[in-house]
């Protein structure tokens, strides 16, 4: 027996270019799908369509900007507590006069009748 086989109809040069051809597929497949999802033109130049800021560009500048005052708010120093003994309640005393009065109007004394 020898190594290329030719008694089986083996042609490793063939399947070997099988095999790169599908490889090459592969690659160039790949490579297409990640320009697409990275909006990147194919072609090695750069061929940017869009010119301007648009709409999401706002968006971010505006949101960056928004984040930048938190952030540097956050950073603000901040005056320490000073503690203080708690102040006493104060204590007010409130005086009421009740009156009662029986069934038929007339007014009760200081007591229950």
């Amino acid at each position: 027996m020898s190594s290329s086989q030719p008694e089986l109809g083996v042609d490793k040069e063939a399947l070997y270019g099988e095999y790169m051809a599908r490889t090459r597929w592969q690659d160039k497949l790949l490579k297409r799908g990640c320009h697409k999802v990275l909006d990147i033109p194919e072609d090695d130049g750069l061929n940017i369509n869009q010119h301007g800021i648009t709409g999401r560009h706002l968006v971010a500048i505006a949101g960056i900007v928004l984040m930048g005052l938190l952030g540097w708010r956050a950073l603000a120093p901040v005056e320490p507590l000073t503690s203080t003994a708690p102040a006493a309640p104060v204590s007010v005393v409130q005086e009421y006069e009740v009156s009662f009065w029986a069934e038929d109007g007339a007014d009760c004394p200081r007591g229950f009748p």
